[in-house]
């Protein structure tokens, strides 16, 4: 069985464990299964100081496999822009890393229970003619594509066509 459906933040490792023991033991050989994170999301996914990679995501992902018979742990370091097409392509089995669900994702991929909470939120100078996110119309941002901060800006646009706010797209994670 290919976890290749599994995604989101790890957090509630019972239900990938559920998965995990379900799993047919036909080899005598431990089955690699690939965890990914972008490893630059503080607290979730980063590099120590010793630029090994942990965080919550990564350390529950190595307590679900620790000790187990039938399955090894491959923590692999990703670009952000990859985690949904390395799982439909099955180039790792789950992922971890604060990660946002929706509900066009929902029906693709299976989540675990959120174990965070990340608020959208504006950021402007104290001066700024913004006061609301009704304001933004006219204004730029920058914004990282296939988030859900990129997909409520663009909803906002849709429904402000007479004066969008311009996103510029960065290639940041």
């Amino acid at each position: 069985m290919r976890l290749k459906k599994l995604l989101g933040i790890v957090g509630l490792g019972l239900s990938l464990a559920l998965i995990v023991t379900g799993c047919s033991k036909n080899s005598s050989s431990k089955k690699e299964v690939t965890f990914a994170t972008v490893g630059t999301t503080k607290p979730f996914s980063y590099q120590n100081d010793k630029g090994k990679l942990t965080g919550f995501d990564v350390e529950v992902a190595r307590e679900i496999f620790k000790g187990s018979k039938d399955y090894k742990l491959k923590i692999q370091q990703i670009d952000g822009d990859t985690i949904y097409s390395g799982l439909d392509s099955a180039k790792f089995d789950f992922v971890g890393n604060n990660l946002s669900y929706t509900k066009e994702r929902g029906k693709k991929y299976l989540y675990s229970y959120p174990t965070a909470s990340t608020p959208s939120v504006l950021v402007v100078p104290k001066d700024s003619d913004i006061k609301s996110y009704d304001d933004i119309g006219g204004h730029t941002t920058p914004v990282v594509q296939g988030t859900t901060g990129a997909s409520q800006l663009e909803d906002y646009n849709k429904k402000h066509s007479d004066n969008p706010t311009k996103l510029k797209y960065t290639e940041e994670n």
